[in-house]
């Protein structure tokens, strides 16, 4: 886990260690109900990781299979794993996804994802989404996949280093 996300940075709270959950009573006792561990006791909910070993995080490899990847359905699959597997490492609140974004480690995570889709973009290998997803919106917001495939559109951009 990066060192800016554990709990304790010189005896002050640490917001990025644990985010507060705001739910209602009722949906607050069906999470604890049907996710037990994810999130700690008490009136005021935050999120609990449970990380696994480091070396059970992705590989670099892997990684580098995805960037190779020459169709977006390959692409698309690989991606999908890593994200997956960085959910299920941190374990806790990020392993359920009713939750898992009330853990401010999942904006990191999926601003990472959203980094290696865009690498995989801007490289000679990527490839838009097949023609039948690209009208398709995108719930709960109005924006459509062709809408949001340029991030500069959207108003961010990132630092590119393209594997080759």
């Amino acid at each position: 886990m990066p060192a800016g996300y554990l709990a304790d940075t010189n005896g002050t709270d640490n917001p990025l260690a644990a985010g507060p959950v705001t739910l209602s009573s009722s949906d607050l006792q069906l999470v604890r109900d049907n996710l037990p561990g994810a999130l700690t006791d008490g009136p005021d909910p935050v999120t609990v990781r449970d990380p696994s070993l480091p070396d059970e995080l992705p590989l670099q490899r892997t990684v580098n299979r995805a960037l190779r990847s020459t169709t977006f359905q390959s692409f698309t699959m690989v991606l999908e794993g890593i994200h997956n597997g960085i959910h299920g490492w941190v374990g806790g609140a990020m392993s359920a996804v009713p939750i898992s974004s009330y853990d401010p480690i999942f904006w990191a995570h999926h601003s990472m994802i959203d980094r290696l889709w865009y690498l995989w973009q801007i490289s000679p290998l990527g490839a838009d989404p097949p023609a039948a997803l690209l009208d398709r919106a995108l719930a709960p917001w109005p924006m459509t996949v062709r809408q949001t495939l340029d991030i500069s559109t959207l108003g961010y951009d990132y630092a590119a280093q393209v594997i080759g």
